[in-house]
């Protein structure tokens, strides 16, 4: 009973401190064109209404630089109308949320998925949903799954999220480097399956009528509304990224924005070969 008392005290101290942090990002957040700033309305709505909540209360939310309910509801208003906008504009264009789980149910396997997993994302679809009224694109969810994994898709599927099976098309042993075949199976976070990150960028593998994909680790939090994510691949760009957390990693696997068409099917296949050689180094 003790352990099962942790487990929950430490699921219930993460969700507390998830929403206490988005609260207090959006609090604080970044400027009249950031509409996630919404849950300050909730918040000054509860002070502003309260029956016994005394004048001099009220009179400081407008006074210490705190809007007002009017300017709340007048600037979120403008806020939705310009979302309306932004929707006729990119006339319901449809985008996709994408992640891998490549981990199977089972505690008693060697890779089993962690429960702090499933709170990532339970959290991330609650983010998701939230922020999707606020948005100019027609966002959808797809998540990819293995064979070890695949007795989650009732599981994601009740969350909202389409399901895909993927299998490596790459193994250690196609890899001519010895030291690349050696290093990258202890790489990343998840060694070659890391690799499955490329399957969403072959239309026969995504099966979704998308624009732009957004491949995100699940431990991703989206604190905001994130149109401008996919406004990064312009015309002519196959894929968006940042860069990783070492100098030595140029771009970040977790976090991808990519256009899957015929453009993207020929750079998996060209990863795929560049992979199987070995050979990084510039101009090779």
């Amino acid at each position: 009973m003790k352990r099962r008392w942790v487990a929950t005290r430490e699921k219930f101290m993460f969700l507390f401190l998830a929403v206490v942090g988005c609260v207090m990002f959006m609090s604080q957040g970044g400027g009249a064109d950031a509409p996630a700033r919404i849950v300050v309305k909730s918040i000054d709505s509860k002070i502003e209404n309260k029956p016994d909540a005394p004048a001099t209360n009220r009179a400081s939310v407008a006074t210490n630089g705190r809007p007002t309910r009017e300017q709340i509801l007048a600037r979120d208003n403008g806020v939705f109308a310009g979302v309306q906008a932004a929707k006729k504009e990119k006339n319901g264009i449809k985008v996709a949320v994408g992640v891998l789980i490549h981990k199977g149910f089972s505690r008693y396997e060697a890779h089993a998925v962690s429960e702090g997993m499933f709170d990532n994302l339970a959290v991330m679809t609650s983010q998701i949903a939230r922020f999707r009224p606020y948005m100019a694109y027609d966002v959808q969810q797809v998540a990819f799954l293995t064979n070890a994994s695949a007795e989650l898709a009732p599981f994601m599927e009740d969350l909202g999220w389409e399901t895909r099976v993927v299998s490596l098309k790459v193994q250690p042993s196609d890899i001519r480097n010895p030291r690349i075949a050696e290093e990258i199976v202890k790489d990343g976070a998840i060694g070659i399956w890391e690799m499955l990150k490329l399957e969403p960028w072959r239309p026969s593998v995504l099966k979704m009528d998308v624009e732009k994909i957004l491949i995100v680790d699940t431990d991703i939090h989206l604190r905001q509304p994130f149109d401008q994510v996919f406004d990064w691949v312009q015309p002519g760009h196959t894929f968006g990224y940042t860069n990783g957390a070492w100098e030595s990693e140029p771009v970040n696997g977790g976090f991808l924005v990519v256009r899957p068409g015929e453009e993207s099917e020929k750079d998996y296949h060209n990863i795929m070969e560049l992979l199987k050689e070995g050979d990084f180094r510039a101009g090779n």
